[in-house]
């Protein structure tokens, strides 16, 4: 290659996309090209890559924003979004942002508000303090989460004026959320009242120091003790049984309940949600052990080792005598529903109450649910809806019916499968939690065969809800897992598919303590 060559394809690199492709293939080709792709990574990186100082660019970025078809735009394509806008500097693209941050459509307000908070300069407050006000709950809660990220005392006050506004049981997102950031941003665990976080920063608000409160450790750790033995913060509490260590989380009042999370992930998904029940529960928020932590398991198949049932729910019955409790309620989400059954079954007496959200009546309706999944994507045309089931699916022989072609694609499908979950895949804290509560190292997702009608009809008291639009779920096999539990209920949410305890918080939440007021716990 020549020095002149390689001169060129410098320049190439450091001009931005509307110079480079600029002649017989403009950037707005190029980027309508990619946009059409069906893998979202060449999407989500057509997003992100765009030289927003180019007010066309933002005007690129709007139209893509108004597309609520998951094939085209989803949380991850709007999160590249709010990157590429919040590296924005020139005047015009800057009035083009603000002015739709004001006055666009919802899901573009919601983009621009998290960009604009992405650059945590308080020269933007005014603009924040405007979206706490905006009628979208989603637009709030952008404008709450970008606030958050600023060490600005002005930001603590927006925040607390919003929080008064918020209703508890009528908007409880935006007030958990509102009391979480507070937290996050000052390090302190006042109450779980406005009230008192005021009273609190009315004292403090002069003398505090953002700098002091992170860097002073000891300190820090001191406030988070005081906070644990207050019940202001979780508690951490790890247990030894005879087949793995536990570690818990505990938080709340009233009837004691083991919250399972999906397989593989990190419980503190459900935390800033089920704080709509702590006031009638006592959550132990359970942390699943990897695999390697079990002994003696063997491998099946292709080298697959299935998440050992039997000895986790042993370990919970440990559990349960170390604590103490005559019975606690136990809660499995997704696979770990499987999990919560097979406890009932083998420790019946230990069980005062069963909740089982998305929950599958085996493995057989699990793989049922993975091969409708493939038609609906073939007959969808949605390659990744298609093949994520594929990659899951093993033969005899504990081979992956079809492999991801390469880590982009892998990470494609996982990020596809995690945003199934919701029944409105756009919202940013899809692609928010994903990052935070993925899929953890050492966790396999793979249970043992498992079938609800091989279990015991248990009388416990048991509430079953499903999300009416899930494709990792579905309603009728909800309806005879309710069946097959004598004393059950069905809830059946019209917003969400696997995760009402977010989508419809303030549903979930009374349906919960509607289900403990008619079934009261009992210690003895």
């Amino acid at each position: 290659m020549s020095r002149l060559t390689r001169l060129a394809l410098a320049v190439l690199v450091l001009l931005p996309l509307s110079v480079v492709f600029a002649g017989g293939d403009t950037w707005k080709q190029r980027f309508k090209s990619n946009m059409r792709s069906e893998d979202s990574s060449v999407r989500y990186e057509a997003v992100r890559k765009l030289d927003t100082n180019d007010p066309d660019a933002v005007k690129a970025i709007v139209k893509v924003l108004k597309m609520m078809d998951p094939r085209v735009t989803n949380s991850r394509i709007r999160s590249g979004a709010v990157e590429s806008l919040s590296k924005a500097t020139s005047e015009d693209s800057l009035k083009l942002i603000l002015k739709e941050m004001a006055k666009g459509k919802t899901p573009v307000r919601e983009v621009m508000t998290a960009a604009i908070g992405r650059k945590k300069d308080p020269a933007y407050l005014d603009a924040l303090r405007g979206a706490l006000n905006d009628k979208q709950p989603i637009v709030r809660r952008a404008a709450i989460r970008a606030l958050a990220g600023m060490k600005d005392k002005e930001a603590i006050d927006a925040i607390l004026d919003r929080w008064a506004k918020e209703k508890r049981k009528k908007s409880f997102r935006e007030w958990a959320l509102c009391k979480t950031s507070l937290e996050e941003m000052t390090g302190k665990f006042i109450s779980s009242f406005p009230v008192d976080w005021r009273n609190w920063w009315e004292v403090y608000r002069e003398p505090f120091s953002f700098e002091e409160e992170w860097e002073d450790e000891d300190k820090a750790r001191e406030e988070r003790e005081k906070a644990e033995e207050e019940g202001r913060k979780a508690a951490e509490r790890k247990s030894r049984t005879r087949s793995v260590d536990l570690s818990i989380k505990i938080r709340g009042a009233g009837a004691p309940i083991l919250v399972l999370p999906m397989g593989g992930y990190d419980q503190a998904y459900y935390e800033p949600y089920l704080q709509s029940i702590q006031d009638i529960c006592k959550i132990h928020y359970v942390t699943l052990p990897a695999i390697k932590e079990f002994k003696g398991l063997e491998r099946g198949a292709g080298g697959i080792v299935k998440y050992p049932m039997d000895e986790l729910v042993d370990a919970f019955e440990d559990l349960r005598k170390d604590l103490k409790y005559k019975k606690f309620a136990i809660m499995g989400h997704e696979t770990t529903s499987m999990v919560a059954q097979r406890y009932v079954t083998k420790y019946p007496d230990s069980v005062s109450h069963l909740i089982l959200v998305g929950a599958y009546s085996g493995t057989e309706a699990y793989r049922r649910i993975l091969k409708a999944m493939i038609a609906t994507g073939k007959k969808n045309k949605d390659s990744e809806l298609e093949y994520l089931p594929l990659s899951i699916l093993v033969d005899q022989d504990g081979k992956q019916l079809r492999e991801p072609r390469d880590s982009d694609e892998a990470e494609s499908l996982s990020r596809r499968s995690f945003a199934l979950y919701f029944h409105y895949p756009h919202d940013l804290i899809v692609r928010e939690m994903y990052d935070e509560y993925r899929l953890k190292a050492g966790v396999s997702n793979y249970f043992p065969e498992f079938d609800t009608f091989k279990e015991r009809r248990a009388t416990v008291p048991t509430l079953v809800m499903n999300g009416r639009h899930s494709l990792w779920s579905n309603v009728t096999d909800a309806q005879k897992i309710a069946k097959h539990y004598r004393n059950s209920q069905l809830v059946i949410f019209e917003k969400s598919t696997m995760m009402p305890f977010i989508e419809e918080t303030e549903k979930f939440a009374a349906h919960i303590h509607a289900f403990f007021k008619k079934y009261p716990y009992r210690k003895k």
